[in-house]
């Protein structure tokens, strides 16, 4: 039978502190830590400049995956951006006075879609607010189109900080739900168009500022994700208008912005002004531009990936994961590449229901890989189970003990499965959630990701190792490498060079 690897990624899994607040202690996870003391194992840094983001900041699926997939660590995209509205010289930019004073010259409307939450990632609060700031300096009427994608209820307080910042040139337009605007599940017209409707003809409902915030107060059970097409001040896209895509995530804003910009647009009907002039802030996937469009931030060129390296190789990829995590695993995995491989075969479930059946996601995904294997296709499965993460941002530490420890079991039956066939597993984690779940010093709850590193552990036949209890104790304290360092392994278990882009190193010099 074929041989190949697993690469299986148990999502927002990090080694946390061995104390209550974290469950995987509580629960002890027997199993895997006796896989950890018995193979080949160490763990990775997967947040702050090892990933490309800020000091000791926590990474996430989009950056993990990009990181482990490409195998290096660029400049996130958000990081870029707040360098740039930080430089001395940003009311200078050529790109922005450009296309403003096209709205001044043809005495049109700029039309700003900003997302506005306390997700950084797609468009830090500084951002947003030095293009509020240079709207006004340039004079022009502007019109911001904001988008509430946060998953709690945060919304209304960015709102209220932000409020302040207009005047009578430059306004809010619209307000709407990231469920609707930022849709990634290709829901077209039950949720693109909504958005589509709102931002260029101005429908929805029409209320004051201090009407929909009454409106969020009133409501408290109402999420940011699911508010309303809203119309604060009614203004449609125009001729000669200019447009700007303040979002930082492709995946997020692709759908809305190929309802616009896409020449061959077909998902529904549509009535466009001519000759807008558009910007966006990174470059997005269009195939057949209908306008102009200039990009903000520079193209970073990544030359390749691990997929791309294994289909010059002839190696067969087989991926598998829930809806949640197709972008991440896709999309950010493959260097930021819309389309698969020839070699590349996906497989996408549907979400778990965490509070009716956990494990049935993990069950799904773990029934695959093991007809892949058997059908002797693949050199290489790469599985995310993105359980784990969407349990830790619940904040429920009894629910997370009771999944990790079914879990255990799960994962215990499908490495001894695995290399029974004689397959290599890599198991590891995109960056750390579920394993800090409450604030020692305060006892409050934590449902957001934390910088822990993140495990990496090696497990086939032959691999056993001899482990003091000082060398494992040893082991969960030190980093050996980052996320970066995985594609390189791999590589080299199929005999494959690394490609001179490629920075990671190679970490069976440096684990035991």
């Amino acid at each position: 039978m074929k041989t190949g690897i697993l690469l299986l990624i148990l999502d927002g899994f990090g080694i946390g502190s061995q104390d209550v607040s974290n469950p995987i202690y509580i629960s002890k996870m027997k199993n895997l830590h006796e896989f950890f003391r018995r193979y080949p194992f160490g763990i990775l840094q997967a947040s702050g400049t090892s990933v490309g983001l800020y000091w000791n900041e926590a990474g996430n699926c989009e950056v993990g995956h990009f990181t482990m997939g490409t195998g290096r660590a660029v400049l996130q995209d958000y990081v870029r951006a707040l360098d740039k509205v930080r430089d001395e010289n940003f009311f200078s930019d050529e790109k922005l006075n450009s296309i403003f004073d096209f709205a001044k010259f043809n005495n049109s409307n700029v039309h700003i879609i900003a997302p506005l939450s306390l997700d950084f990632h797609n468009c830090p609060l500084d951002v947003f607010k030095m293009f509020v700031e240079f709207a006004k300096r340039s004079g022009v009427r502007s019109y911001f189109h904001l988008i509430s994608d946060g998953y709690g209820q945060e919304f209304l307080k960015i709102l209220q900080e932000v409020e302040s910042l207009f005047n009578d040139k430059v306004k809010i337009a619209t307000i709407i739900g990231g469920r609707y605007a930022f849709d990634k599940e290709r829901s077209w017209l039950l949720r693109t168009k909504i958005a589509f409707d709102l931002i260029t003809k101005g429908e929805g409902k029409k209320r004051t500022l201090e009407e929909f915030k009454k409106s969020l107060i009133s409501n408290f059970n109402l999420k940011d994700l699911d508010i309303e097409p809203t119309v604060i001040n009614e203004v449609a896209l125009s001729e000669n208008d200019v447009l700007i895509f303040l979002a930082l995530k492709e995946d997020e804003i692709f759908q809305l912005a190929k309802s616009i910009l896409d020449e061959d647009f077909n998902f529904f009907p549509r009535s466009l002004p001519q000759n807008l002039n558009c910007l966006t802030m990174v470059d997005l996937p269009i195939k057949e531009p209908k306008y102009q469009i200039e990009v903000y931030l520079e193209k970073i060129n990544i030359q390749t990936s691990l997929i791309r390296e294994l289909f010059l190789k002839e190696k067969n990829v087989f991926k598998i994961t829930e809806t949640s995590r197709a972008v991440p695993l896709n999309f950010y995995f493959n260097g930021k590449i819309t389309e698969a491989y020839p070699n590349e075969y996906r497989k996408i479930i549907p979400p778990t229901d965490i509070y009716r059946d956990f494990l049935s996601g993990a069950r799904e995904i773990a029934d695959n890989i093991v007809q892949a294997i058997i059908d002797g296709i693949y050199d290489l499965i790469i599985a995310n189970i993105p359980v784990t993460d969407i349990v830790g941002h619940t904040g429920d530490i009894n629910l997370a003990v009771k999944l990790l420890s079914e879990l255990d079991e799960l994962l215990k039956d499908l490495f001894e499965k695995t290399i029974a066939y004689n397959w290599m597993v890599i198991f590891t984690s995109d960056h750390g959630n579920i394993e800090r779940m409450t604030y020692l010093e305060s006892g409050k709850v934590q449902k957001i990701h934390d910088p822990n590193p993140v495990p990496f552990l090696i497990v086939k036949k032959g691999f056993e190792r001899e482990k003091t209890e000082a060398q494992f104790r040893y082991q969960l304290k030190t980093a050996v490498g980052t996320l970066a360092d995985i594609t390189p392994t791999i590589l080299w278990f199929f005999d494959i060079p690394k490609p001179d882009s490629m920075l990671g190193k190679n970490l069976t010099n440096f684990i035991y």
